[in-house]
């Protein structure tokens, strides 16, 4: 078939948004973005995941051919994040990995669903999570395996501790959301002091803590790319904060945070573009980069071999 010229593009991903859960915004019967508690471990974006929603089409006529998808970013632990394809009618021809990582908030975002009331009371009830869930013993883990499996061992279930033994092993990537710069240093320390495989989520300020988030070898999730500086939780919001953390070497992904404005993730992109990220840099940012964070490195790519999901489009994808 001769495209005439046209571009053959690897499907968009948007590392973060909640297409799917959310069909019309004023009507809380279409709303399934949450399980509505502050610590969720449990819950899985996937449950509330409607194949069929309006939504998805228009995402993906803008070139999103995948999404993970969160649950709705409030208390400290909202649930599971999911990979899925914007093709396919039924669950099981669109979900790619469900759980594919662990949604955790520092900041006032951990606030919500009745969670701690500050920023002092989320950072002593993570230090209280991670003490009351321990990095297992790998020769004692190995030895329970080997052996008769006693009543309490939950590590081959899905319930809260199972997914928390996951987390601590690496198994799950933590999806670590912060966007004020004091809160992103508190996730990097997090992160460093639990030995935890991660991803930073949001980081509207990254640009004030670059170095930092690059010393720490940390990719980022970035998003939503046109934040403004109207709230107290990042004041200093700003165009060019993708271009700062690529030049101090961040490997970035791209994410929305919505559900309706999913379609618009290639043009804020191109708004990153604008205000000094190279062209190439974000194409990656909303291709390649996603599936090596996420651990599918068959996706994201036209290459031989990988799953052939891609987009033709007339002009710029961007």
């Amino acid at each position: 078939h001769d495209l005439k010229g046209a571009w053959v593009v690897p499907g968009f991903t948007d590392a973060g948004c909640r297409l799917g859960l959310l069909e019309v915004g004023l009507e809380r019967s279409t709303h399934d973005v949450g399980a509505g508690e502050s610590e969720a471990l449990d819950a899985r974006a996937e449950d509330g995941f409607n194949p069929r929603s309006a939504l998805i089409p228009v995402a993906r006529v803008n070139g999103i051919t995948t999404v993970l998808v969160n649950p709705e970013n409030k208390g400290m632990i909202p649930g599971q994040a999911a990979l899925m394809r914007t093709v396919g009618d039924r669950l099981s021809d669109v979900v790619i990995e469900a759980p594919i990582g662990l949604c955790m908030n520092l900041g006032r975002a951990a606030s919500g669903n009745d969670g701690p009331s500050s920023r002092i009371g989320v950072m002593r009830a993570w230090r209280q999570f991670f003490d009351e869930h321990p990095k297992p013993d790998p020769v004692k883990k190995k030895r329970r395996k080997g052996g008769s499996k006693s009543n309490d061992d939950t590590s081959g279930g899905e319930g809260a501790d199972a997914i928390a033994e996951q987390l601590r092993t690496g198994e799950l990537l933590a999806l670590v959301r912060a966007n004020r710069a004091d809160d992103i240093e508190r996730a990097i320390k997090l992160v460093q002091d639990h030995d935890l495989r991660a991803a930073l989520v949001g980081c509207v300020e990254g640009h004030l803590v670059a170095d930092s988030i690059a010393a720490a070898e940390l990719p980022v999730i970035v998003g939503p790319l046109d934040a403004q500086p109207s709230t107290f939780q990042h004041p200093h919001a700003r165009y060019d904060n993708a271009a700062i953390l690529h030049d101090a070497g961040v490997k970035l992904a791209f994410r929305s945070g919505d559900a309706h404005g999913v379609r618009n993730l290639p043009t804020l992109a191109g708004l990153a573009v604008a205000h000094g990220l190279p062209w190439a840099a974000a194409i990656r940012a909303l291709t390649v980069n996603p599936m090596d964070i996420l651990g599918q490195p068959m996706m994201g790519r036209l290459a031989v071999g990988s799953e052939a999901t891609f987009f033709v489009s007339d002009g710029d994808p961007l």
